[in-house]
């Protein structure tokens, strides 16, 4: 570990670790135990076209790239209505193809006026076992935080949407991912208030931000707020305002997964399919004729490269994704850094 803190910071006399600018340095190995989640399934993806010529392109890249878990996306149209949808199909087709799947379930137009059609039409949909043997994981509901997908308050979200979700879905053995706020964790902190614990398995956030700085700021708080009570889920993620600079906006994406991995049982980066509809749908690691795009690229570097990842902070922390853990004290100088790293062996030294 000294070797590895030579490495990172240098042999300048500001950054060597023998300097008196940092004889409050502390290295030492901890037992191993499981801070963070890990998960044999490390990288995820949103399917955000779900066409079965999408399907078709997809599933051998997606394979390449080392993608292995999806997140489809379904709307009921009406829970008063039982509708075969077609997603559904696309769901079937990745779970044979050996991905493993998880199902995003959205309130129609936003909102719910009746829990007890939410409950019936959850209960449904278990009944059918092409449903119940593609789906791994049922997430209830997108962004609880952004009006399209819901129009109330996060504790009307917990308790008019997802407790009578969960209630069907656990009594048939299903696993349940709360919705996940878009921005601020506090939000997650609301729906706990609500009592969102008692009826999820996972806890689901989308770690959207400008820059990873601020990513890796706003995970640090989720974990606060969560406090270790639920495993988390990216059921969303990406890095926004670098549209302008695709190059810079790939780095960003490599620079910030190996702390997304590091910290989410699951994680589902957006998204499959460049598209302009969204502010991080041209960030898609496919074009529309299946091609790989630059941020394929990052991703594949990023997960090639990354076996570890050490998330560095004023509070001495050190975690890899591994299920190894170190402790580091440093100076706040070199605080705002995330270290990358593959048995010990510096790959990448990212300021945040």
């Amino acid at each position: 570990m000294l070797n590895l803190a030579k490495r990172l910071f240098g042999r300048s006399k500001s950054r060597d670790i023998s300097s008196p600018r940092l004889s409050t340095c502390v290295l030492e190995q901890m037992e191993p135990r499981q801070l963070m989640a890990s998960s044999t399934l490390s990288m995820g993806i949103n399917i955000n076209d779900a066409s079965t010529r999408m399907t078709k392109l997809a599933i051998p890249q997606l394979k390449a790239l080392g993608v292995k878990s999806v997140r489809v996306w379904i709307n009921p149209g009406s829970f008063n209505k039982r509708i075969n949808n077609p997603v559904m199909l696309r769901a079937a087709a990745y779970k044979k193809a050996g991905f493993d799947v998880m199902a995003e379930v959205a309130a129609p137009n936003g909102s719910v006026t009746n829990p007890a059609a939410v409950k019936a039409w959850f209960k449904w949909a278990v009944s059918k076992p092409a449903w119940k043997n593609a789906i791994d994981r049922w997430q209830i509901g997108n962004e609880p935080d952004h009006k399209a997908d819901w129009r109330g308050s996060m504790s009307q979200y917990v308790n008019l949407f997802l407790k009578p979700a969960a209630e069907a879905l656990h009594a048939a053995g299903e696993k349940v991912v709360s919705a996940g706020p878009s921005w601020n964790p506090q939000d997650v902190s609301s729906m706990i208030k609500a009592g969102m614990l008692n009826h999820v398995d996972y806890v689901g956030y989308h770690p959207y931000s400008n820059s990873v700085k601020l990513a890796t700021q706003r995970i640090a708080e989720l974990k606060a707020v969560v406090g270790g009570r639920k495993p988390l889920v990216a059921s969303e993620w990406n890095i926004r305002g670098l549209e302008g600079n695709k190059s810079a906006w790939a780095n960003a994406v490599k620079a910030i997964f190996p702390t997304i991995r590091g910290n989410f049982a699951f994680n589902y980066y957006f998204g499959l399919i460049q598209k302009k509809s969204t502010k991080a749908g041209p960030g898609g690691v496919l074009t529309s004729g299946g091609g790989k795009t630059q941020f394929y690229q990052a991703l594949a570097g990023a997960r090639s490269t990354a076996a570890n990842v050490i998330s560095v902070s004023a509070a001495g922390v050190v975690t890899s994704s591994n299920g190894g853990f170190k402790a580091m004290t440093l100076s706040s100088a070199f605080s705002n850094r995330v270290i990358s790293l593959v048995d010990d062996k510096t790959v990448s030294s990212s300021v945040l």
